[in-house]
């Protein structure tokens, strides 16, 4: 048998609350603050009205410490954000459930020491593949810095790999080779059974997201074609980005965290590479203006090759002398959209130039903002990979299918391991950027054995629990006292 969809059943769910002031979810405590955002009391709940088989869903973090010496930390085990298939909230009901039910989890708390922990599962506390997977993603201490604004994101594919990204890194991709049916949204904390599990005090929720799919899943026979999916709308950060000037015309800018243009000759230069879409229906340049003025003429640019780490004013390609799109005087702080549909009609590698003929023009944040970084918002329709064209003048390129969210910087990353019989489950995850991470899986006899990484900054050395117990032990109460 094989997994399908069922034909003529395809829905768009988007869903976005920017908790200003507000929220359209049930709303348990907490608080809204004046700069935007809501502070964790208990939780905030949606109900998306239907399942998502695929899609992704983020949020900003603000004043986030996750560190173990936090004193955010009221308990042991804290579930910030999750969704279900279920409305009950509870991994511990998903195991109940008949069948059993998806989710996924992100967790912090004082027992995860400086990282959160994610946890997925299509099928309750049920064995790996299928069932749940737990994987803590370390970072050393202060690295995550509660004065800024972190994004996490959670993405998931009809085929039931979920990826967990921070800062558009991502962290680990769990494997279920089954489709999770995600419907309830909780941040805050889920619903799990009280006492060592709660909210994480203090910390600021903004701007929550779903995007995806509510195609409801079904068995074919295995000789069938599946039909085409319409996921409909895919979000890519950049490849690259950067700008140029005359008045310094040997300097590079790739690496700063703003883009200039202006009437002086300053021009942005941005590449993304578009994988995984269908029929493009429609196509927008979004980004976040950090100084007012004039907000450029966007124009094609046929040579994809350059470099954000060399371009300059001296080796900067060919603009094309038409303009796709323009916009009038942005404003600090606001998102500018450029309408690039005609620029863009299928897969693969597209690169864009924004020049400015006002004096004073204006600038945006670059790739390096993190969370305000320049996105390519794609609506399509059909089936992904088969676009029609060429993106950009490159080659059409089938690709796999890309998320709501976008593609990030870190690439994707796949875990291994399995359950072994009567042994220990999991198995070392390859993990891009600078996110480490090792799986955590039941063993053959239910119990939740884990694999222990040793902070050794972001790479990792990997022990076998079953093997080195006491090492475990001894490792475990040395950074405790480390971090005391």
């Amino acid at each position: 048998m094989a997994v399908g969809v069922a034909a003529g059943v395809h829905a768009q769910v988007q869903f976005d609350d920017a908790l200003m002031g507000s929220t359209t979810g049930t709303q348990s405590g907490g608080s809204f603050e004046a700069g935007g955002g809501w502070k964790a009391g208990r939780q905030v709940k949606w109900d998306l009205g239907s399942a998502v088989t695929e899609g992704s869903f983020s949020v900003e973090l603000l004043n986030w410490n996750p560190n173990s010496n936090s004193p955010q930390h009221g308990f042991d085990k804290q579930h910030i954000v999750a969704m279900y298939e279920a409305p009950h909230g509870s991994p511990h009901s998903s195991d109940s459930d008949s069948p059993k039910t998806s989710f996924w989890q992100v967790r912090t708390g004082a027992n995860y020491d400086n990282c959160f922990k994610f946890l997925s599962s299509g099928a309750g506390f049920a064995a790996p593949p299928a069932g749940r997977h737990e994987t803590r993603i370390t970072r050393p201490f202060g690295a995550i810095d509660p004065a800024q604004t972190h994004t996490l994101e959670v993405r998931w594919t009809r085929t039931g790999d979920v990826t967990v990204l921070l800062d558009g890194v991502a962290g680990v991709t769990h494997q279920h080779g089954t489709a999770l049916r995600l419907r309830y949204v909780f941040v805050g904390t889920d619903d799990a059974p009280a006492g060592t599990y709660g909210p994480q005090a203090d910390v600021i929720y903004r701007n929550v997201r779903v995007t995806g799919s509510a195609t409801p899943v079904v068995v074919v026979d295995a000789g069938s074609p599946v039909p085409p999916v319409t996921p409909g709308l895919s979000r890519f950060a950049p490849t690259a980005d950067a700008w140029t000037e005359p008045a310094n015309p040997s300097v590079a800018h790739g690496n700063e965290a703003d883009l200039r243009t202006g009437g002086d000759g300053r021009t942005i230069f941005l590449r993304f590479d578009v994988q995984g879409v269908g029929q493009v229906s429609r196509a927008r340049l979004v980004l976040r203006a950090m100084n007012a003025g004039g907000g450029g003429e966007l124009h094609r640019v046929a040579d994809t090759s350059w470099s954000e780490a060399t371009l300059t004013q001296l080796n900067k390609p060919v603009v094309d002398a038409a303009i796709v799109s323009s916009l009038a005087r942005v404003e600090v702080g606001a998102e500018a959209s450029f309408e690039v549909s005609s620029a863009l009609t299928g897969n693969g590698v597209v690169s864009f130039a924004i020049t400015s003929s006002d004096g004073d023009g204006s600038g945006y944040d670059s790739r390096e903002s993190g969370a305000s970084r320049p996105e390519l918002v794609v609506e399509w329709s059909g089936t992904p990979g088969a676009g029609g064209g060429t993106a950009g003048g490159g080659s059409a390129g089938g690709g796999s299918m890309s998320a709501a969210g976008g593609s990030a910087g870190g690439g994707s990353v796949s875990a291994g391991g399995g359950t072994a019989a009567g042994g220990v489950a999991g198995g070392a995850v390859s993990a891009g950027g600078s996110a480490g991470g090792v799986v955590e899986a039941p063993s053959a006899g239910g119990a939740a054995n884990e694999r222990i990484q040793v902070n050794t900054g972001c790479s990792a050395t990997v022990l076998d629990v079953s093997l080195l117990g006491l090492l475990f032990v001894l490792s475990r109460a040395a950074r405790r006292r480390s971090a005391g």
